[in-house]
């Protein structure tokens, strides 16, 4: 998830938002700047100098309000973000006798669409693995990262799941904590595992232009997911949409924790393409591959961390996460809306440096520090500088 280039001049990042003009956008009349503003700092402490000319300074420096959902879930949402995952959301001491079992714990949404979880103490990183079911086929979104006895019991998983059926096994990108299983899968009958790389994801899924281009998986029966090249984590990330149940799968770009990035202007231009993509369908959820937030608003467990079992933000994510993570990395361009014009309900820019400094106090109480440059919302962080 985490293993990038570090030689990678993150610092230089043409639209890292250390200062923004004050403006409709980040300013609005009579109301108060909590929000509004890309949280800027260094060495822990806010730089309340980065504020806009223009704009008041915060008074508080109080842990931001929870912000209210601004849509429904839907019954099998509500499955999904419910799911507590009491199983393998790791614990204080992971050598403890039964710790690491079960390797995973499965999710049947419905008949035809399963999410797993490996346990965090097998690996912290935990990654969740998506299976979709059609008619004439599979498909598999990431292997996980394997331990000790963890393929072989994905192996009995994925035969339970899939049966006879022609399984593809894609990945949001090739880091080592969603590849791990693939060894495994390649000696799996009737199994094509996607390799690593830009090349073979655009051959694999018959991308049109890499990575403007989008191309797609046919399950049958009229179960066609998607694949849109998202680069910026790493340089062969893809998301995936499922027309079917409307979820679009974001792996380690967008997922309640830290979006590390490698590309910095790749990143702002895929959030780009994500955004428009997002607008223009029946986004349901937005799943990632990982859970690294708490379940209050804006705190972020220690990384990495192997024991969650006290508090864990949910899985699902919304559209208005998309255009939240556009907003941040794009922070010069038109703030995203609808297609028809309209603006994206909770579409709210990220907290300011008086709200990220009262939650830095929280987490540090857990031994984390802060990141210089951090932007971060309620639901998500962006440490630009890792």
């Amino acid at each position: 998830m985490h293993i990038l280039n570090v030689g990678l001049s993150i610092i230089a990042l043409s639209f890292a938002a250390r200062s923004l003009a004050c403006s409709e956008v980040n300013c609005r009349p009579g109301r108060a700047v909590a929000r509004d503003v890309v949280a800027v700092l260094e060495n822990g402490s806010p730089r309340i100098g980065d504020l806009p000319p223009t704009c008041s300074t915060p008074q508080t420096a109080s842990p931001p309000a929870v912000e209210p959902e601004v849509d429904e879930l839907d019954e099998e949402s509500r499955r999904i973000a419910e799911h507590p995952w009491n199983q393998t959301r790791g614990r204080a001491n992971c050598e403890e006798p039964g710790a690491k079992d079960p390797k995973f714990e499965v999710l049947e949404v419905n008949p035809g669409y399963f999410i797993l979880r490996q346990n965090k103490c097998t690996n912290f990183e935990a990654p969740f693995i998506y299976i979709m079911l059609g008619p004439d086929g599979a498909f598999m979104h990431d292997s996980g990262a394997g331990g000790e006895g963890v393929n072989e019991e994905l192996l009995r998983i994925v035969d339970r799941i899939v049966g006879d059926r022609p399984l593809t096994v894609g990945h949001g990108h090739s880091h080592g904590d969603h590849v791990a299983g693939d060894s495994a899968l390649r000696n799996r009958p009737n199994t094509r595992v996607i390799g690593a790389g830009a090349a073979a994801a655009t051959a694999a899924y018959g991308i049109t232009s890499w990575p403007t281009g989008q191309g797609q998986i046919n399950l049958g029966g009229g179960r066609i997911i998607d694949v849109l090249p998202i680069p910026g984590h790493a340089s062969d990330s893809v998301a995936f949409y499922d027309r079917q149940s409307g979820d679009m799968l974001t792996g380690d770009s967008l997922y309640p924790g830290n979006v590390f990035v490698s590309a910095p202007e790749q990143f702002a231009a895929s959030n780009r393409r994500l955004w428009e993509f997002t607008a223009r369908n029946n986004v349901r959820n937005v799943l990632g591959s990982h859970i690294e937030m708490t379940d209050r608003p804006g705190v972020n467990w220690p990384y990495p961390h192997s024991d969650h079992s006290t508090s864990e933000h949910s899985l699902v994510l919304r559209r208005r996460h998309i255009c939240q993570l556009s907003l941040a990395s794009n922070p010069r361009s038109p703030v995203p809306t609808n297609t028809n014009g309209s603006a994206v309900p909770g579409c709210n820019p990220p907290y300011t440096q008086a709200e990220v400094g009262a939650i830095a106090a929280q987490e540090q109480a857990n031994g984390r520090q802060l990141e210089d440059g951090e932007i971060r919302f309620r639901d998500f962080l962006v440490p630009w500088f890792n």
